[in-house]
């Protein structure tokens, strides 16, 4: 998917213009309240207009987006009107965005709006970013390629107006998952600076995709990014819009890896005009060997930054950072011979029979209502996972 644009399309000789709309959020109460939205009065009287006689009739309604068609001759065809707050102090939802995105996109469809421009939403209490906003509407138009977003109006730069900065990214891991690295080089104009850094476990695609998110996230400005990256997996996850389908369809129930790095990814990717390209590693290109040796030092240091989504994710799907031989020859080492059991351990602390591993106090979950007996807790082995019940701890029914 390309990056957001703020110009209109060109029109071959011979096609048909294309259909033009714009959202703008209003109050509650009707009026513009920040300076995108009066600006955007000053220059559309006519849609002000027309709202104000609409509300004044009482139709407005939350949730009730009021549609002002100028005519086919004109530019923009259609004017969106969306209230997004009940009361104009209370603070904007995210499911609220959400219910108007859904209305609003069923309404492009009908009317072939072919090209929607959204002019800055602003809420004042900030539990909603306009980035944020931004992002849910990539994600929903996301299912219909054929209406272009563009963000902005005057009052933002548009692409020629901002910072021309490049940037090219690499990153890996050795092995893989194993000790990761990424490297960066940020080129505007004649400056160039470098960043790199070291993960003690991680893969290589989370690697390729936090060297994006930190080039980036180190922009202070709003600017033109041409981004240089040879991973296939992040390029053309973008550039094909499949990210804002997985996003849309909930990550697709938790089968989309690296789903912390993506969201943090669109947050930093919405609040630039990013041209994403791909290049051949090993191809020559200065910019990606540079950035290729970055990550390989960051590799080979012996200081390493800790990729806490990455344990997180191991930790959900109980899986251990050692590798699986290294796992099955702990598990054989620690296993006695067949036939040679342990003494029963008797209190917290003893050795398991099976594999001599420390037996920890566990509580019992479930028990057998129609049973004399239960045991509340009992000794469990954290290796191997057998359990031993203890007479101490038998609790006889009343």
């Amino acid at each position: 998917m390309p990056p957001p644009s703020h110009s209109s399309p060109p029109v071959q000789s011979g096609e048909a213009a294309p259909v033009v709309a714009v959202v703008r959020e209003v109050h509650c109460l009707g009026f513009a309240h920040n300076e995108a939205a009066k600006e955007f009065d000053r220059r559309y009287p006519d849609n002000a207009k027309n709202f104000k006689a609409f509300f004044d009739a009482g139709k407005l309604e939350p949730g009730k987006i009021h549609l002002f068609d100028r005519g086919s001759k004109q530019q923009p065809r259609y004017i969106f009107n969306v209230p997004t707050k009940v009361h104009w102090k209370a603070p904007t939802k995210i499911s609220q965005i959400r219910t108007a995105i859904t209305r609003l996109l069923e309404k492009c469809m009908l009317r072939h709006v072919s090209v929607l421009e959204l002019v800055p939403f602003e809420d004042e209490s900030g539990s909603v970013s306009w980035p944020q906003i931004q992002l849910e509407f990539l994600t929903s138009f996301a299912r219909v390629p054929d209406i272009q977003l563009r963000f902005g109006t005057a009052l933002r730069p548009n692409s020629a107006e901002m910072k021309q900065v490049t940037i090219f990214t690499d990153g890996g891991a050795e092995p893989n998952p194993g000790i990761g690295g990424f490297g960066i080089v940020l080129q505007f104009g004649s400056k160039q600076k470098e960043l790199s850094q070291g993960f003690e476990h991680t893969t290589n695609n989370r690697m390729e995709l936090l060297a994006t998110i930190v080039a980036l996230e180190s922009l202070k400005e709003p600017c033109a990014v041409r981004l240089y990256s040879d991973s296939r997996y992040f390029i053309d996850a973008v550039n094909t819009g499949n990210v804002f389908r997985w996003r849309a369809k909930a990550w697709k129930n938790g089968k989309v890896k690296n789903v912390d790095l993506w969201e943090r990814f669109l947050l930093a990717y919405i609040n630039h005009n990013v041209e994403l390209m791909w290049v051949k590693g090993h191809s020559g290109i200065a910019g990606n060997e540079r950035c290729d040796a970055l990550a390989s030092a960051a590799i080979a240091a012996s200081q390493y930054e800790v990729d806490q989504g990455y344990l997180d994710y191991l930790e959900r799907k109980g899986t251990s950072t050692s590798s699986p031989g290294a796992k099955k020859e702990q598990q054989t080492a620690n296993k006695r011979p067949v036939g040679k059991r342990g003494p029963k351990p008797k209190k917290i602390g003893d050795p398991c029979r099976n594999c001599d591993t420390p037996l920890v106090r566990r509580e019992t979950k479930k028990s057998k209502k129609d049973s004399k007996y239960y045991f509340p807790w009992h000794l469990h082995c954290p290796q191997c996972n057998r359990i031993f019940h203890l007479e101490e701890a038998k609790v006889y029914r009343t």
